[in-house]
């Protein structure tokens, strides 16, 4: 695919190769989320060694069966709360990774300079691609951080945007609907 550069007189500088710029966009996402990589890592593995919640009324350490991350589908600011065997929440919520440099997870610098060299009917679909690679991207790096930290937990652990019926079953990857958690939590 190729992009037309809105500048009248491109120079090699700002208008390079949105293709090739597009890759970089890409490659500068990861390598951002890789710079998160093991601040997530350890806040999980606290998460899953201590359990430290604010517990509802009946609730303990003891009864909890899995947590549930979500993140903003716009900020990607990423929650966690605690649930029991039907998936019933059983704990306050704690936002992860508070210490961040942008209102927004991701800094909107890396992909600025590449939608501003586009004219304005390649900028939604260049958007678009964008942000379809993010959220793959970085449900794919919470994956992969959750791998990392869980050791031998027998905690479940499940993922996913805020307020949708679709989760990921963090042991398998497995995009499943919510409701179906409780026959999961049954083993």
């Amino acid at each position: 695919m190729y992009f037309k550069c809105r500048h009248s007189m491109p120079s090699p500088d700002r208008c390079a190769s949105p293709i090739m710029t597009l890759e970089v966009v890409k490659i500068e996402l990861k390598e951002f989320l890789n710079t998160q990589s093991q601040t997530l890592i350890d806040e999980i593995k606290s998460l899953l060694q201590n359990l430290d919640f604010n517990y509802n009324e009946k609730y303990n350490k003891d009864n909890i069966a899995a947590l549930q991350f979500e993140y903003e589908v716009l900020g990607f600011d990423i929650i966690v709360y605690p649930i029991d065997k039907f998936s019933h929440v059983a704990g306050d919520i704690k936002l992860l990774l508070t210490d961040k440099q942008n209102d927004n997870f991701f800094p909107d610098n890396i992909e600025y300079d590449l939608l501003n060299k586009v004219d304005a009917d390649e900028y939604e679909q260049l958007e678009k691609e964008i942000i379809e690679y993010k959220y793959s991207t970085f449900e794919s790096w919470f994956c992969d951080c959750w791998d990392k930290a869980k050791g031998n937990t027998k905690l479940h652990g499940f993922f996913s945007i805020h307020d949708t019926i679709w989760v990921t079953n963090l042991a398998d990857r497995k995009k499943i609907r919510e409701d179906t958690i409780p026959e999961i939590l049954k083993f």
